[in-house]
């Protein structure tokens, strides 16, 4: 017959102590508790769990800790190694069993070794005042020992949230871990498995989807893509926080995938496919520039998986950041993109960190293709034509004379969408003003699509001229070039006897060319 001693041991924890944690987070304390003593590497074979008719009970198998533990605050059995762990201080337990009693109403019971404790209440007396403190009914038994720690939870109804906190911790047999790319003892890459992840799983803002990211063991946020990044050896000082921000989260992973061989950085490289050109740029702090910079870097490490990468990937061509002062750059960048729309392959746009690779740029492509327009000078008939459009925009916009360039140039490519160009250079400030709308740039050069000069009708040739001619209120994308072509265009209609006149003047011009 074993023998048996039972007392009170008072916590010195006041009953109304300031702290609110939610059901998660008790949860997620209590179940810490247990993982921190199992390993992560034991946790899919020594973890056991069962969960209804009111009940929780959690069982370390063949785990047992003395109860001093639990009584002491910031006493951590993870002190040897905390690095190797999902906790963080000793007080977890404590603060859990408090919120779990005074807060929802469950019963908490825990036995190990020779020893079973109840989280119950008791009087503190200071000075005249009598204070209600957390406690714990302690009974030792001399034998037999247990070879089992079991937590036991009474009045339990939160099985969701329950569920949401035991796939919350880091082991590769976790259900929501799918195939795994790579693992390192301080890190791993899964893909995700089909296994619906819970609802109460920390999100991250902007970056809403399947894919997860841990941190210390533990699930912190979420990700677009079907993947789950794992670092281990990072820890931050907030312990009751549970989503982690882009600011946080995208610099983490960037760093991670530095620590990829090139075959995993490749896997993951491809996984990222939405993010290879980033539109906020490669200084922005949520940008994924980064994320994919450090993917191809580490891809370009290793000539064999650059190859096989490259045959995998025949159709990517690079674009870099062009600055709106960059005005030469830009009117390449724009004939560059018509010629893409022309083309049957399947080209796809990325960054220009996929140059290490040996991809070339959107504009080189275009150049080997000789898809930029060979500018010339107009001959024959082309002369008199395009010096009447300048005649058609001085009648209709005298203001606008002087600002035209005296001489037109033409291209030869019928199979170029473009019909016009203008070759455009800031103007000094402060901006002169015609018509109400400020004169942004010079115009250096129009040039018109041969095809459309000698085959197009007057109203399709003269709009494309007057479309190059705003161009001195602005680019294609801005609102001022918008509204400004708008205005020309509704004043042209407006002297529609005149616009007959001219129409008429072409049609004479054209049959006696």
């Amino acid at each position: 017959m074993m023998d048996t001693d039972s007392r009170l041991v008072s916590l010195n924890l006041v009953y109304d102590y300031p702290v609110r944690w939610s059901r998660y987070v008790v949860l997620r304390d209590f179940v810490q508790n247990f993982y921190d003593s199992i390993g992560w590497q034991n946790w899919s074979t020594a973890f056991d769990y069962a969960v209804g008719d009111g009940f929780l009970t959690l069982t370390a198998q063949n785990v047992g800790f003395s109860y001093e533990w639990l009584v002491h605050i910031g006493a951590s059995t993870k002190r040897e190694d905390g690095d190797a762990y999902a906790g963080y201080f000793g007080e977890g337990f404590k603060m859990a069993a408090l919120c779990a009693v005074r807060d929802y109403g469950w019963s908490v019971h825990i036995a190990s070794r020779d020893w079973e404790i109840e989280v119950t209440h008791t009087d503190l007396q200071i000075e005249e005042r009598v204070l209600k403190s957390l406690a714990y009914s302690l009974s030792e038994r001399t034998e037999p020992a247990r070879a089992d720690t079991v937590l036991r939870l009474s009045s339990f109804h939160d099985h969701e949230v329950f569920e949401s906190v035991r796939l919350g911790f880091f082991y590769p047999e976790n259900p929501l871990f799918g195939e795994e790319i790579w693992r390192s003892e301080n890190g791993a890459v899964y893909k995700r498995s089909r296994h619906v992840k819970p609802s109460l799983f920390p999100v991250t803002s902007h970056l809403e989807g399947s894919g997860m990211f841990f941190t210390g063991y533990q699930v912190r946020g979420s990700i677009p893509v079907p993947l789950v990044f794992c670092l281990h050896d990072h820890r931050d000082s907030d312990r009751d926080r549970r989503d982690y921000f882009r600011v946080d989260l995208i610099p983490l992973i960037a760093g991670l995938v530095m620590r990829l061989p090139a075959p995993s950085a490749a896997r993951v490289l491809g996984e990222l496919r939405c993010f290879w050109r980033s539109r906020r740029g490669r200084y922005s702090f949520e940008s994924w520039w980064i994320v994919i910079e450090n993917l191809v870097r580490r891809v370009a490490a290793c000539s064999h998986t650059t190859k096989l990468w490259t045959e995998g990937h025949p159709y990517l061509l690079t674009v870099s950041k062009i600055q709106r002062r960059e005005i030469v750059a830009a009117n390449r960048r724009r004939q560059a993109l018509a010629w893409l729309r022309t083309q049957d392959l399947p080209y796809r746009l990325v960054q220009d960190s996929f140059k290490s690779l040996g991809y070339p740029s959107l504009e080189d492509a275009c150049r080997r293709a000789g898809g930029f327009t060979a500018h010339r000078l107009p001959r024959g008939e082309e002369i008199p034509r395009l010096k009447f459009l300048q005649h058609c925009v001085a009648v209709l916009f005298p203001e606008l004379e002087e600002r035209i360039p005296a001489d037109v140039s033409v291209f030869d490519d019928n199979a170029n969408p473009l019909w016009g160009l203008a070759v455009i250079n800031r103007a000094l400030r402060p901006y002169d003003k015609v018509r109400g709308f400020p004169v942004r740039y010079v115009l250096s050069e129009i040039s018109l699509n041969a095809g459309l000069l000698h085959n197009g009708d007057f109203a399709e040739i003269f709009a494309t001229y007057l479309h190059e001619v705003a161009h001195m209120f602005g680019r294609d994308e801005s609102t001022t070039f918008s509204r400004a072509l708008t205005y020309m265009i509704e004043a042209a209609i407006r002297e529609r006897e005149t616009f007959a006149g001219l129409q008429d003047e072409w049609l004479l011009l054209t049959v006696r060319d």
